[in-house]
């Protein structure tokens, strides 16, 4: 004679963890159009990752970075910004406490961390015509 134990609706009692974020914690000289990655310990409920559960902040100016919509998948997420960010700049990212795992159980608090964009690009270089070439002097 077996019994079957069944699962609780609810298997994990302790919030999701999350376990890996990218760009890192301190970050530097991160790409000005960053895909934003977050990795849970366990599958999320997709449903529960949407623009509104993440927030990018530019620390500068105290402003808010409108996010592209998010990418769910099994036990992660990323999300990237709608438009290139500002170089030389520190950005604090906030993933919201409304996430949820798959089996319903809220993340609990919010997280952040903190990164800084890389320098500006450098403006394109000049294409010189064989008349501009006249005027330049070759030590």
């Amino acid at each position: 004679f077996s019994r079957k134990k069944s699962m609780p609706s609810n298997y994990y009692s302790a919030a999701p963890q999350i376990v890996g974020i990218s760009p890192g914690r301190l970050a530097t000289e991160v790409s000005l159009t960053p895909t934003i990655l977050v990795t849970y310990d366990r599958p999320l409920n997709a449903e529960t990752v949407i623009v509104s559960a993440v927030l990018l902040l530019n620390l500068t100016t105290n402003t808010t970075v409108t996010l592209a919509t998010p990418s769910a998948s099994y036990k992660s997420f990323s999300i990237a910004p709608a438009s290139a960010l500002t170089g030389s700049t520190r950005y604090l990212i906030t993933i919201k406490s409304s996430i949820e795992s798959l089996d319903g159980v809220e993340q609990g608090e919010d997280f952040s961390w903190e990164f800084t964009t890389a320098a500006s690009s450098l403006a394109s270089p000049t294409l010189l015509t064989p008349a501009d070439q006249s005027s330049i002097i070759l030590s």
